[in-house]
Formats: C-alpha cells, structure tokens, sequence
C-alpha cells in the first residue's frame, strides 16, 4: 500500500487539478477539513521517516531542500502552483514530483500490513475489555485507553488515505498501552482478564524491520521484568 509520500503526492496533484489550492480543498466543508487532516499527517509523517533516514546515515538534502514547498502546497491556500516566480513565492512542481522518488525509499522504512490485517485489527478492538476495563483503574488512565484505541479505529477506517505508517504508529501506541494496562491491573481478576486478551485477541498483522520494533522493544523495557514477559507474549 501507499506510503506517506505516495499519499501527499495523490492529495496535492488532486488539488492542482482545478484552479488554486483555495478553491480545490472545498473549504469550508466537511469533505475539504478531513482531507487537510489527512494531508497535514502525511506532510509531518514525511519530514519524521526524513529524520530517521538521516538518523541512519541516509543522505536526505535531495528532499529536504523541498519542505518549504511541501508546507506551502499543504498550509498556503492563496499559493499559486506556478513556481518560484508567483508572487507568493509559488509551489515549486519539482517539489511535487519530489514526493514520488521519497515514495520510494520509504517503501524500506514502512512495515507492511499482511493481508487481512485491517480486519484483524477491527475484531481485536471490538474486545469487551477494551470498553470495560476494570473499574479501579484511575479515570485518566481509562481514558487513556479510550482515546488511544479510538485513534487506531480511526486509522483503520481510514487507512487509504493514511496508509500502513500512520497506522503502525498507532498500533505501536496501541501496544504499549495494552502492556502498560496490564502491567499495572489493580487486582488478580483485571491481570488475568489482560491476559487473555492478549493471547486469544491481540493482533500484530504487520511484517516489521528492526528499525520499527526498536520503540516497542524499549518501551517495554521501562515497564521491568513484567513487561518484558508481557511483550514476549505479544505476537
């Protein structure tokens, strides 16, 4: 599937199609807000696989150098398409095309989703213990959980317009979470409810690089000897 380049370059070419980006993004309207959302997050899921190019020693000046025109196609609604030359400064179209060769090197630092992880993903979170965890949790920490499983639902219902990245990374939050809930249950009856959560329900449906597990791997390790056993129970 698409990764974050690959997705901004299909939103912004859509806007260029017709007129200046002010009239293409159909604002204000419902339709026009949630494709800013969409491509806002694929803009910032960019510049962050950018910095973890970088990290690894990866020379990214070839696409860096395009940012400002990134943030200019996505945030300038006045921006005219015609180049360095407009008189707002304008989108450079190389910054467009741009788009599509970090697609490419991208594709090594996306995991991939296996076939049938969408649905996977949608029977692990209609778990009752994801709704109805224990009631001596502090209220924080339940809604918490809310908020971080309402996030994944959110990615996988819109997973063709944000991809496997966005999608991992919220599944990689979900994780945690799920460590950390059990990690930390108030009595015998909610650990022994976490557990069978985790081994009869959880799902990991992605085929992950070193690289994409190394957060997961450290996150665990902060929680001690339990979420290492924890986290060696998770697929």
């Amino acid at each position: 599937m698409a990764n974050p380049a690959e997705l901004l370059h299909t939103q912004l070419s859509e806007w260029r199609k017709t007129g200046s980006l002010k009239t293409t993004r159909n604002l204000p309207s419902e339709v026009g807000w949630s494709d800013m959302r969409f491509a806002v997050t694929n803009l910032q899921n960019c510049i962050d696989l950018l910095n973890k190019m970088e990290a690894n020693g990866q020379q990214i000046t070839a696409w860096t150098s395009y940012i400002e025109s990134w943030n200019r196609a996505v945030f300038g609604l006045d921006v005219p398409w015609s180049g360095s030359s407009g008189a707002n400064g304008g989108v450079d179209e190389h910054a467009l095309n741009s788009l599509l060769s970090l697609s490419a090197f991208l594709d090594l630092y996306v995991p991939k989703l296996n076939e049938g992880g969408l649905d996977s993903l949608r029977d692990m979170l209609d778990s009752d213990i994801l709704n109805k965890p224990a009631q001596d949790y502090p209220f924080e920490l339940k809604a918490y959980l809310a908020r971080v499983r309402n996030h994944l639902e959110w990615c996988i219902e819109n997973f063709d317009k944000l991809g496997e990245f966005e999608l991992h990374e919220a599944a990689m939050q979900f994780r945690m979470t799920v460590l950390f809930m059990a990690s930390s249950a108030p009595n015998a009856t909610e650990k022994n409810r976490w557990a069978t959560f985790i081994k009869d329900k959880f799902v990991w449906p992605f085929t992950t690089s070193t690289m994409t597990t190394a957060p997961a791997n450290w996150a665990a390790s902060q929680l001690g000897e339990l979420g290492q056993h924890l986290f060696e129970l998770l697929p």
